[in-house]
């Protein structure tokens, strides 16, 4: 197992320095070196394509006009949602299973008709954690292949295409020990950059996870090291337009596609470190939502990126609102949006949904309209379309299969 890397901290407008592990430097050089000739093939074409929640074009509004329940799910997600919005259509399927298995089917949201439609089966029931990413017109699903009889689950990229209303399945790399364990799936540059690591019989990947870049169009697999967090994945990441940010328990770091290199930066004023915070990427800056050391609420410490001077900017104090839960966070193109609920941890109920926005042009954060007549219980998943809020995938609700969404305008 290797040892923890020695970071290389930028300071605020240094020169961007390598961010090597210990003991890998000579295989990471000799990646570096691959990568740098695979990552130029794409070139810069799709570097605005991967803008998280902010595909759709900015709201021009910034007053709310209230939650509206909306035509419910035909297929229920009691184990939490996983959805990504298509430009037309937010698709969303069931996010876990009791047994450890996804159910194959789900379901896609017409936001300008009100309706839904079930999609096609998949091809293959991927386990537990899959993850979902909208690339190139297709929804990509990457994940352990299981159900296969005696043999060994397998790694695996499920792709939908919803004009077709068709899957494909490809062959994913598998882990060097254990069940295949993705995390952190981010498109950007025509690459689907995701790590690996094998099910070492607890949550999240094992030892030693490895960073791996994914061009849907030709199906190659790259590997391109292990990175600078040591013996863990990084605990969340985002494409910034043309480099990955991410921030683990150890480290801070972004990734440049064309060197192939990692380079370490100034530590943020808030530690991300304990908890694994949400960040977006506005056009401009990475705004980063931490939770408290229980990871619970979105109570601070939150604070901005700036990869054009490589510096941070502390956000004002949230405005807790209540017991929460973790929070949904969406960019909209103007703001972001953080989603909650007042959630009581004995009697396992929680009490409508609560929305807060942070303007970044103003820094400040604001209230939006409460919706309390939601389920009680836990909303999962939310994306923004370009003009509403879509929330849904409501889990921890006793034996009830609930199928309500709501929407919110902005």
């Amino acid at each position: 197992m290797s040892s923890p890397p020695s970071t290389n901290v930028r300071p605020h407008g240094s020169r961007r320095r390598p961010l090597l592990a210990v003991g890998v430097a000579v295989a990471v050089a000799v990646v570096a070196g691959l990568v740098a000739t695979w990552a130029l093939v794409g070139g810069d074409n799709d570097r605005d394509d991967d803008r998280d929640d902010a595909r759709a074009p900015p709201s021009d509004a910034v007053e709310a006009s209230g939650w509206e329940p909306i035509e419910a799910m035909p297929v229920a997600t009691p184990n939490g949602a996983v959805a990504a919005w298509t430009g037309t259509e937010v698709l969303v399927f069931d996010g876990l299973h009791p047994g450890g298995v996804a159910p194959r089917v789900g379901a896609g949201y017409d936001v300008a008709r009100n309706t839904w439609r079930v999609l096609s089966e998949m091809p293959a029931a991927v386990a537990s954690g899959f993850q979902v990413v909208w690339a190139e017109g297709r929804l990509l699903v990457l994940g352990a292949e299981v159900g296969r009889g005696d043999e060994a689950p397998r790694s695996v990229v499920l792709a939908y295409d919803p004009a077709a209303d068709r899957w494909t399945t490809s062959v994913a790399p598998t882990p060097a020990f254990g069940d295949p364990v993705w995390t952190n799936a981010v498109w950007g540059g025509g690459v689907l950059y995701a790590w690996l690591g094998g099910d070492s019989g607890r949550s999240g990947p094992g030892p030693d996870p490895r960073f791996f870049g994914y061009r849907p169009a030709s199906d190659e697999w790259h590997e391109l090291g292990v990175g600078p967090f040591g013996v863990e994945a990084p605990t969340t990441s985002v494409w910034t337009g043309d480099q990955l940010l991410a921030i683990g328990s150890s480290a801070a770091a972004e990734f440049e596609p064309a060197s192939g290199r990692w380079l370490g930066l100034q530590d943020s004023p808030a530690s991300f470190h304990r908890t694994p915070p949400a960040m977006r990427w506005t056009g401009s800056e990475v705004v980063v939502v931490g939770y408290d050391t229980l990871g619970v609420n979105p109570a601070g410490p939150s604070a901005a990126f700036d990869p054009a001077t490589d510096g941070w900017r502390p956000l004002p104090e949230f405005p807790q609102r209540g017991a929460t839960t973790d929070g949904l966070v969406v960019w909209t193109g103007r703001e972001l949006v953080v989603v909650e609920t007042d959630f009581d941890a004995q009697t396992r109920t929680a009490s409508g949904l609560l929305a807060t926005s942070y303007d970044p042009a103003g820094d400040v954060w604001g209230q939006l309209p409460e919706e309390r007549s939601a389920p009680k219980c836990l909303p999962t998943a939310a994306e923004w379309t370009g003009s509403e809020l879509v929330v849904l995938g409501f889990s921890d609700c006793g034996l009830a299969l609930v199928t309500s969404a709501y929407r919110l305008r902005l």
